[in-house]
């Protein structure tokens, strides 16, 4: 498999990255979501809030079989920069670590939104 650098895509630049910056990510960022959480996270972008990711990163492609299927097939992986392991299987586990309630969209109440909204607050007030 072939083995993608995330830093052509996120760079930790004083000039251009001075403001605090948050991510928020969970059980239900899955792929490109888990990649830019991981990177977000290991180039010291900002903090990750939220829950673990699933883990589930891998690009794949297809093929056509002769009977008329379609077999989907590995291409790369994503390996995490600080770490050099891989993404697959390996979820973004956040800095503030929240899980939602289980009524959570009964009550109207993102306890990971409003955890993150606190933090960034906060490190925003630290900067003034």
């Amino acid at each position: 498999m072939e083995k993608l650098d995330i830093n052509f895509c996120l760079s930790k630049d004083e000039e251009h990255n001075s403001n605090p910056s948050i991510v928020l990510s969970n059980e239900n960022s899955y792929s490109k979501a888990e990649i830019f959480s991981h990177a977000h996270k290991t180039l010291g972008i900002g903090k990750l809030v939220g829950y673990p990711t699933n883990g589930s990163v891998i690009s794949t492609g297809g093929k056509g079989l002769i009977d008329g299927s379609f077999v989907r097939l590995p291409l790369r992986g994503w390996f995490v920069k600080a770490t050099d392991k891989n993404e697959e299987l390996g979820p973004a586990i956040p800095d503030i670590v929240v899980e939602n309630s289980v009524n959570w969209i009964a009550k109207g109440v993102d306890e990971q939104l409003k955890a993150a909204c606190d933090e960034l607050l906060k490190e925003i007030e630290a900067k003034k």
